[in-house]
């Protein structure tokens, strides 16, 4: 069954809490009582010695054995659970005479012998001790005590006491941990659910979305850097195709309203059908297949349309055959379509200056007016190829100028349903240029006309 990653964080680091705070609180506990059961030793041992040296100064003191400083001295052993008889060289036993007493709640009474006797459970040990005054033995004293020390009632209350705190430590030790998993579950769980969310995004479609979150982890923030980045790559590849498509039919729409006004042209008898122009058009219609035919790379990522297929070419001639085709769209306007220069030979993809060529001119044409001259000049100016298109057009303001280079940018948007077009044109020629390691630019006066000028090297 599968469960989120919050619960399981969550479950883990509270077992793993409740698990070391369990550990930790037994351990301790058992340190505790060991160490407490060795103080317990010790101090009997301590005991046990210090009644061994009363017994011997209390000899030296009075000369013989006083049955009331025995009995003084057997009253301080019982304290520590000890109790005693003194035998002496002679092989009397003399034991001292106490009543009944309780010592911690445990009764020690003398038997019917005189003797007296510990109530208590588990094993009474007795021990022979020699005794000496001055070094020479004065006498026995056998010990009686338990096997296993006893604890008093305030040693046992002292145990309680240590295990309840333990306990109490312990259950606000998991709460505690408790609390820190679900921070800490949390704060891991809530950059990585955001980037699943963010994925499944992009696996949607949406390549928009992006994470804000400044990451200090690392690793998350390694992850949410590559998860945008890959939102951003995904986008510019979408962006890509639309701009393809977007060009594509763009390109397409000039070539074939240019052949159809050709074709019919000569249909109306307009242009004589002769074989140069047939081959203008054919040229056109190869064009055409060759736009058409980017169409299969859509998909493509590493495609691009600016991919030159070099070849070298004579730019003149070219202007020429495009400025022909062309011609006919200028006689509608009354245009004058002059082409102007020597024969200059270029490498560069043949099919894409052709664009150039021929989205220059179109715009030329197109905002022209009528009794309008359109001049083209080809020459080479130190050692590059320079085209000029230059119009008597109504030209372009300053302010229009600096942007018309950019995609669907129309100096006239309000004149869209009047002229076709979107904007594409400019775009894609410097686009085109661009890839030639060319520059374009354009000099243009308001009212006068303008002027596009675009410099290629004669090699790539």
């Amino acid at each position: 069954m599968k469960t989120t990653l919050f619960r399981r964080l969550f479950l883990l680091f509270l077992t793993g809490s409740a698990l070391f705070i369990f550990l930790f609180s037994f351990l301790t506990f058992q340190l505790t009582e060991n160490q407490f059961d060795s103080y317990l030793n010790d101090r009997f041992m301590q005991s046990r010695e210090t009644l061994v040296d009363q017994l011997e100064e209390s000899y030296v003191e009075y000369g013989e054995w006083n049955p009331d400083a025995l009995a003084g001295i057997n009253w301080t052993g019982m304290q520590s659970q000890i109790m005693f008889t003194v035998i002496t060289p002679s092989g009397e036993e003399i034991v001292p005479e106490v009543g009944m007493m309780s010592n911690g709640g445990r009764m020690m009474h003398g038997n019917g012998n005189g003797n007296l006797m510990l109530e208590m459970d588990g094993e009474i040990l007795t021990e022979t001790v020699d005794l000496y005054a001055d070094d020479e033995p004065i006498g026995t004293a056998e010990l009686q005590y338990p096997g296993v020390p006893d604890y008093s009632d305030n040693e046992q209350q002292f145990i309680s006491d240590l295990l309840g705190m333990l306990a109490f430590i312990a259950v606000i030790s998991i709460v505690a941990a408790a609390l820190a998993a679900y921070l800490l579950s949390k704060r891991l769980s809530k950059p990585i659910v955001e980037t699943s969310n963010l994925t499944e995004a992009i696996a949607e479609g949406d390549y928009s979305r992006r994470l804000e979150h400044h990451e200090p982890i690392e690793e998350l923030s390694k992850l949410q850097t590559n998860v945008n980045a890959l939102a951003h790559q995904l986008a510019m590849q979408q962006t890509m195709r639309n701009q393809l498509v977007s060009d594509l039919a763009h390109e397409v729409r000039t070539p074939l309203t240019t052949l159809q006004g050709n074709i019919e042209a000569m249909m109306d008898g307009v242009w004589p059908m002769t074989t140069e122009r047939l081959a203008l058009i054919d040229l056109e219609v190869k064009r055409l297949a060759q736009l058409i035919e980017k169409i299969d790379h859509i998909d493509d990522v590493q495609y691009q349309q600016n991919t030159l297929q070099l070849e070298t070419f004579d730019m003149t001639k070219r202007v020429g055959q495009i400025v022909t085709i062309y011609e006919q769209r200028a006689l509608e306007k009354d245009i004058a379509l002059t082409v102007n220069g020597q024969p200059l030979k270029i490498e560069a993809d043949i099919s894409q200056i052709s664009q150039v060529i021929t989205n220059l001119i179109t715009n030329a044409i197109k905002f022209t007016p009528e009794k309008g001259e359109i001049t083209v000049d080809v020459k080479e100016v130190d050692g590059t190829c320079q085209l000029s298109v230059s119009d008597t057009g109504k030209g372009i303001s300053k302010e229009n100028q600096e942007q018309i280079f950019n995609r669907f940018y129309q100096v006239e948007p309000s004149r869209n349903t009047k002229i076709e077009g979107q904007g594409l044109g400019l775009a894609v020629v410097k686009s085109i240029i661009d890839a030639h390691h060319g520059k374009i630019r354009v000099e243009s006066d308001e009212g006068k006309g303008s002027v596009f000028t675009v410099i290629l090297p004669m090699r790539q």
